[in-house]
């Protein structure tokens, strides 16, 4: 029976939560970061926390810089034996079909976080403020990029993590100066404890080109 009979029979119907999947080996063209003939994808689904594929990896022996999260779904690339050794330590050996399903499931919309990717990495930044985005919706899955708009040729996405947007609302940004309280602890949930709330909004006039009296859409979010 072939490897890829035998993950038909091995896909689940519903995996467990939090699970690491690994698709069937397939043939590949080398190239100077790859010189193996075969690859196959070691992935989590848009609901599990990037942390836990990273963690498993390391178990296995894969270094964090052999990531890729510049394609549809964020993954590291294994080889046969590193295949094994994945389901050996509690992989979903799964087929072309459930991954088909995945990468539909990863096409979530994009959202930049080019001034705080930092923050973003450290899961220090918990709201995030746009001029955009008035009809986004509570429990939407976004991914954090560090950009989405304005990528040159050849230049792809890179996906920080996934976020679940808690609650949105609209606030004119003069109420960070206003409230100094308030404005303190919303630049410092923006990623700036640095900040007072009235350097955050003039931070933000700033860069975005608008005024203080300007309503913005306040987006509180959780890291998935």
């Amino acid at each position: 029976m072939s490897q890829v009979q035998l993950d038909f029979f091995n896909t689940p119907d519903e995996p467990a939560l939090n699970s690491v999947y690994v698709d069937p080996m397939l043939g590949c063209a080398r190239n100077p970061n790859w010189r193996y003939d075969e690859a196959c994808h070691m992935f989590v689904d848009p609901e599990t926390s990037l942390d836990v594929l990273h963690d498993f990896a390391t178990r296995i022996g894969l270094m964090r810089d052999w990531f890729q999260n510049q394609s549809t779904i964020p993954h590291y690339d294994l080889t046969n034996s590193k295949r094994r050794l994945a389901i050996k330590k509690g992989a979903v050996s799964v087929d072309h079909r459930f991954t088909n399903a995945k990468l539909k499931a990863w096409r979530l919309p994009g959202i930049s976080f080019s001034i705080t990717t930092d923050q973003t990495r450290m899961k220090r930044k918990d709201v995030t403020r746009r001029l955009g985005w008035h009809d986004l919706q509570p429990d939407t899955l976004l991914k954090a990029c560090v950009k989405c708009m304005g990528l040159k040729r050849g230049e792809k996405r890179e996906v920080i993590c996934v976020i679940r947007v808690v609650s949105v609302c609209k606030e004119p940004l003069s109420k960070l100066i206003f409230d100094r309280d308030y404005g303190n602890q919303e630049a410092t949930r923006e990623g700036f404890p640095e900040m007072t709330g009235e350097e955050f909004v003039a931070m933000f006039c700033k860069k975005m080109r608008v005024v203080p009296s300007t309503k913005v859409t306040r987006i509180e979010f959780s890291y998935v």
